[in-house]
């Protein structure tokens, strides 16, 4: 897969999107093309990176407007790029509803005052939502995500945060999307569909990395025991859809020679033992020996996806957190990544938006910025 080589050259400056929590834009627009035949701006071409990304997710996630507003404040964090959230664009993608493009851009437009600055490897977030069942039309989710992927490369933004998780409703559900299916039936459609979000993406923003935060290991059972030394909450079984969907993200990757980032949601890793036996799983242990990668993705998974890692600030399953553990909890999640680390913070304000109350403490800033500098 050429990503591993030349992607990494290909890192877009700007804007990430996390904007789940606001009030959807109910304006009627024409429903975007699926595939943008415009000509897409060439993506920003920054040196090779000898050492993975640290980027920043959390509770205190900016507006492109904050992180236009507070461009050079944010630079001087010890982060390579933030996830941001779009407000009335971050949830209303994976719906039934369509997004309008010219929307989409007018949000994410501020973000381009951030490009020049050091902190350029920045992520728009966008929600998994109900979109309804995958048997029937997936045309206006597949335009939205068009859409979307193509007004966060203009802004300068290096690729989607796809956060997997279903916070506005019954996303994955079986019975929801696949009613009246059969389990392989479900299955494969949910691959297609998949696949055709993917594609949408990257057609509209070639160069474009999409980035999810669970991959699909999260929804096969030999997880669990791969990872036995370390607490982990088994919920594959209601999750198959997931997986199946995100399996057919990957095969849309291979394809097309487009990027594509495991986030390795796995807030339990402490020990560079622990994370060392992850990133072997998520890289040929689920395609060698689980059962979601089907028999002709299994040679090519590992050299289509990048595995990367997410660190939580919090205690998470019985494992403490604190200052030290953040710093060497970041240090050995950046030695067995490929690509990207991104810090989940729920503790500290850390850019100054006002939530969580507490503005985080220079302690945590020290840690973090030894971490990074200590590869």
């Amino acid at each position: 897969m050429a990503h591993k080589t030349a992607a990494l050259v290909l890192a877009v400056a700007a804007a990430v999107v996390t904007a789940g929590f606001s009030t959807a834009d109910q304006r009627s627009t024409q429903v975007p093309a699926p595939v943008v035949t415009e000509e897409v701006p060439a993506p920003v071409v920054a040196e090779p990176a000898q050492r993975p990304l640290l980027l920043k997710h959390g509770w205190d996630i900016p507006t492109p407007r904050f992180v236009a507003e507070n461009a050079a404040a944010m630079a001087a964090s010890p982060f390579d790029g933030v996830v941001v959230t779009a407000p009335g664009v971050s949830s209303k993608v994976m719906r039934q509803a369509p997004l309008s493009l010219d929307h989409a851009r007018a949000v994410l437009a501020p973000m381009v005052a951030a490009r020049t600055t050091r902190m350029s490897h920045n992520f728009v977030i966008v929600y998994a939502t109900p979109a309804g069942p995958f048997s029937g039309s997936w045309t206006t989710p597949v335009a939205n995500f068009g859409a979307v992927a193509r007004a966060a490369s203009e802004a300068g933004a290096e690729g989607i945060f796809f956060d997997v998780e279903s916070y506005f409703g019954s996303s994955w559900s079986r019975w929801t999307v696949c009613p009246r299916l059969t389990d392989e039936q479900c299955a494969d459609v949910a691959r297609e569909r998949g696949a055709q979000t993917m594609r949408a993406m990257v057609e509209a923003a070639p160069g474009l990395t999409v980035l999810t935060s669970f991959g699909a290991w999260a929804s096969d059972p030999s997880t669990d025991d791969a990872l036995e030394d370390v607490p982990y909450n088994d919920i594959s079984r209601p999750l198959a859809v997931r997986g199946h969907f995100l399996i057919g993200m990957v095969e849309a990757a291979r394809a097309t020679g487009s990027s594509f980032a495991d986030g390795g949601e796995l807030y339990t890793l402490r020990s560079p033992e622990e994370f060392r036996a992850a990133r072997a799983w998520l890289d040929t242990g689920l395609p060698s020996e689980g059962d979601i990668v089907p028999p002709g993705l299994r040679a090519d998974y590992a050299a289509t996806v990048d595995v990367s890692f997410g660190v939580y600030d919090r205690p998470w399953l019985g494992r403490p957190m604190d200052t030290a553990l953040w710093q060497t909890t970041l240090e050995n999640a950046l030695d067995h990544s490929e690509r990207y680390v991104w810090a989940y913070t729920e503790r500290h304000d850390w850019w100054g938006t006002g939530w969580p109350e507490e503005p985080v403490p220079q302690a945590w800033v020290d840690a973090t910025r030894r971490a990074r500098d200590s590869g």
